[in-house]
């Protein structure tokens, strides 16, 4: 599965590494993949920055273990040349769900590995600048399949937060399966370099977090195949 947006700022990397540790603590086996080519996702999933995280061949020995979820990033050497597809399939048999962060990527390359995907998430922001770009949100949806679409940093005491969560509402529908709440401890956890969970246990964002997981295990029975080789 993926995790992406037309945006930058929306909160795709926490959103995938939250839920990657949400789904291990459910028992899954998780693969988190960072294919965004930034060490955003392993310092929030608390692999520290000196540790190199390696590409290629090399995965199966270098894949560094953290709060139960297996952590691959695409390697950043002009030596060795990592395709995003060959990168996907070598990672793809770790575990029973891999999870890539897609952020930053452009379309084509979100269409390229959303494609390969059982469910792939837009991750969008619960503010004006999410919805300006709700559009390019949609346009990104339509080019992979099983897309569902989740509000990130809600504060429903604003009224544009209540405003854009009843226009993904009426936009997406079933679509939108999923909700995370605005609340510092994500800010908090990410600065120890730490997961919500294991920072605020009991917060509202690890409640949310948790209920992302239960979502997406509830699809799990398509999602078993979620690379094809």
């Amino acid at each position: 599965m993926t995790f992406f947006s037309p945006r930058g700022g929306a909160g795709v990397t926490t959103c995938a590494a939250n839920a990657s540790v949400a789904l291990a603590r459910m028992g899954l086996t998780v693969t988190v993949a960072d294919l965004s080519g930034r060490d955003t996702l392993k310092t929030l999933l608390g692999v520290p920055l000196e540790r190199p995280v390696l590409g290629s061949s090399r995965y199966r020995a270098d894949a560094i273990l953290h709060h139960g979820v297996r952590v691959a990033a695409m390697v950043r050497d002009a030596a060795v040349h990592t395709d995003r597809a060959d990168f996907v399939r070598a990672v793809s048999d770790w575990s029973e769900v891999v999870v890539a962060d897609l952020s930053g990527l452009d379309p084509s390359a979100i269409a390229e590995v959303g494609a390969m995907a059982s469910l792939n998430v837009c991750v969008l922001g619960a503010d004006a600048a999410s919805i300006v770009v709700l559009p390019a949100a949609l346009d990104l949806m339509e080019s992979v399949p099983n897309a569902r679409a989740l509000i990130n940093q809600v504060d429903r005491r604003r009224r544009v937060h209540r405003q854009a969560e009843a226009l993904y509402e009426a936009t997406f529908g079933d679509g939108l399966f999923a909700r995370v709440s605005a609340d510092e401890a994500a800010n908090e956890a990410a600065a120890h370099l730490e997961p919500v969970s294991a920072f605020a246990p009991a917060s509202a964002a690890d409640r949310d977090f948790t209920a992302l997981a239960s979502a997406i295990n509830r699809l799990l029975p398509a999602l078993l195949s979620h690379f094809p080789e």
